[in-house]
């Protein structure tokens, strides 16, 4: 507290113009409030600020500002919480970024945006900046669980169902039954071919093949090639191989004599 010394003389020559520079001159520190103002006898009484208020400036105001607070609903936070010297300083809460500032912190806030399926996430927001979204290029998806990159389409082995699209991956189906149809009869009848080509050879080198190649046998309405020079025919009904090369067709005939005849001739 200042006390100013007047002569007698001087204060009753100009009173009015010594009280005024007197109350312009006795001000109260930081985190006090003026209590009652100075006079022509008194000096200033002061008085610290109470609870929830502050005063962050010398000045003659007869009462503290009161403490900001940081409002959850408008996305804040205390950063530094208020003394009788200075005010609350507010920032964002997590996922916010400030959308009004002043000398003494941020005054509001608002969410950070979300990528929607389909984009990325470009640049993640920060306490002073909001989210930067990025649409995804072509062959790749994001379906908004996985934001900080789009993931590539599936590539399908066997079936594309469904083609993928910005936000959704390809769908592949299994491998049909027809295409294992057109894989496995092909080769069957590779093996098959195989097999009997390994008996004719088996035969051969026995020497109970003795036919040429081409002889045809004939029977009634069936009509059998005999091929590489053993008799291998491929009728409508069963055809074998004789003890003695010679190939009998069944006919489903009662009597046996028509099946010698039919050898006979053959001979």
């Amino acid at each position: 507290i200042l006390s100013v010394l007047v002569h007698p003389k001087a204060f009753l020559f100009n009173r009015n113009i010594i009280l005024h520079e007197i109350k312009l001159v006795v001000f109260f520190s930081t985190g006090s409030q003026v209590r009652k103002d100075c006079t022509g006898f008194r000096s200033t009484c002061c008085l610290d600020c109470d609870k929830g208020t502050f005063m962050d400036q010398p000045t003659d105001f007869m009462s503290c500002f009161p403490c900001s607070r940081c409002d959850s609903g408008s996305g804040l936070k205390i950063k530094t919480a208020c003394m009788t010297t200075s005010d609350t300083v507010c920032e964002p809460l997590e996922g916010f970024y400030c959308t009004d500032s002043s000398d003494k912190g941020c005054v509001e806030a608002q969410k950070h945006r979300s990528c929607q399926p389909g984009q990325y996430i470009r640049q993640k927001g920060t306490a002073l900046k909001d989210t930067e979204c990025s649409d995804c290029r072509d062959g790749t998806f994001s379906d908004g669980t996985l934001l900080t990159s789009c993931q590539p389409h599936t590539q399908c082995q066997h079936q594309l169902i469904k083609p993928g699209t910005a936000s959704t991956d390809a769908e592949c189906g299994e491998q049909s039954s027809g295409a294992v149809i057109v894989i496995v009869v092909p080769v069957i009848c590779l093996v098959v071919a195989g097999i009997s080509l390994l008996v004719v050879l088996i035969l051969r080198k026995k020497g109970r093949c003795k036919y040429t190649a081409g002889k045809t046998v004939v029977n009634s309405s069936f009509k059998c090639s005999c091929l590489y020079k053993c008799i291998i025919c491929f009728c409508l009904n069963s055809v074998y191989f004789s003890p003695q090369g010679v190939a009998v067709i069944n006919e489903h005939r009662d009597s046996s004599s028509d099946t010698a005849e039919e050898s006979s001739r053959l001979n």
